[in-house]
């Protein structure tokens, strides 16, 4: 039977992330002590990690958090961050 669907790793381009989106906000929450935390401020959060030109220990933890987590590199994940919604 043919397989349905493009070729390998194409589902998180078309489907980008939910599960990343879902993923970083626990963990940007978690490091900054906040349970309400925005997609916004998510996102912010995320650009800032991927542009800064030097991340305080606890910033490198988070880095290095989110990229176990969702197995892509914080300066590619910053730039998904554009396709959140921003609500």
């Amino acid at each position: 039977m043919p397989k349905s669907g493009g070729s390998p790793g194409t589902d998180r381009a078309r489907n980008p992330p939910v599960l990343h989106l879902t993923a970083s906000l626990r963990i940007v929450a978690k490091h900054k002590h906040m349970p309400k935390l925005t997609v916004v401020q998510a996102r912010d959060a995320i650009e800032h990690l991927a542009t800064a030109a030097q991340l305080t220990r606890e910033e490198q933890r988070l880095a290095q958090d989110l990229e176990a987590a969702t197995k892509i590199p914080v300066a590619e994940l910053a730039r998904i961050t554009k396709q959140w919604p921003s609500t």
